[in-house]
């Protein structure tokens, strides 16, 4: 895609063809995420197929996928401390088949990816409006995500030794927005903060596809900051068992609500 997005784009939301998977996978997903964090292609087809009408396709006005938000749908009571995490959510694998309540009460955001030629032109927007007329057409409670500051992981190399995830996420600039551009985002769109997701994603790998990673996932951004404990410029952390050979990439989300009308 060689075409810059603009200001004059038209943006529209539907559902998925499952034959835009493969594209989708490929120009959204595999280059917009860490190498260890790309949700297998598996996944995205047994989200689609799960729960259709929760999986929403933003594409431009030559009919390309643009972005994408996936939707899960369950039943949550309200209560902080009642809420699960990411991964319970999203379940094991991940295709939502395992949690998915099509009577549940909750839509939960569990990811929004926007093609980094078409970000700042109301891509995430549309898709957050599309999703709030999903939860208005079903009678639904609430509206929630797990969302992922984006710019923690520069922050942390900015900041040595900040580790204070939720306070990170609870910064605001002198406007009272947050200081990090997804979240500020957000909560333009509606987003109010709940709590922290903590590890909302883990993923466990050997000590050689670590090191693979390392040596060729933007390099000059990794440090050992303690022993067998490494900062890689994205949002989590990766902490090496030396005993098992095991990695574990651990990353942390805020939930957030958006308020429905």
């Amino acid at each position: 895609m060689n075409e810059r997005g603009n200001q004059h784009t038209t943006v529209e939301v539907g559902n998925w063809d499952i034959q835009e998977v493969p594209y989708v996978y490929s120009e959204l997903c595999v280059k917009n995420w860490a190498p260890w964090m790309v949700a297998p292609m598996d996944s995205i087809i047994g989200r689609v197929n799960v729960f259709t009408e929760g999986q929403l396709l933003a594409r431009n006005e030559k009919k390309i996928p643009i972005g994408y938000a996936f939707i899960n749908q369950i039943n949550w009571n309200g209560q902080n401390q009642d809420l699960k995490s990411w991964r319970e959510i999203a379940g094991e694998p991940t295709t939502f088949e395992d949690t998915y309540s099509p009577d549940g009460n909750t839509l939960v955001l569990m990811s929004i990816n926007v093609h980094s030629d078409f970000r700042g032109i109301g891509v995430a927007r549309k898709l957050i409006e599309n999703a709030k007329s999903l939860a208005n057409r079903h009678d639904i409670d609430f509206l929630i995500g797990s969302f992922r500051p984006n710019q923690y992981g520069a922050f942390k190399i900015d900041n040595p030794g900040f580790s204070d995830f939720e306070a990170y996420c609870r910064m605001v600039k002198n406007d009272g927005l947050p200081i990090d551009e997804w979240l500020r985002n957000l909560t333009l769109n509606g987003m109010r903060i709940i709590k922290e997701d903590t590890e909302a994603m883990i993923g466990n790998f050997s000590v050689d596809e670590f090191n693979n990673f390392r040596a060729n996932y933007n390099p000059s951004s990794w440090v050992e900051t303690e022993p067998n404990i490494w900062e890689c410029g994205e949002v989590g952390r990766w902490i090496i068992d030396p005993n098992t050979n095991i990695a574990s990439y651990i990353e942390n989300a805020i939930w957030g609500q958006i308020e429905l009308n």
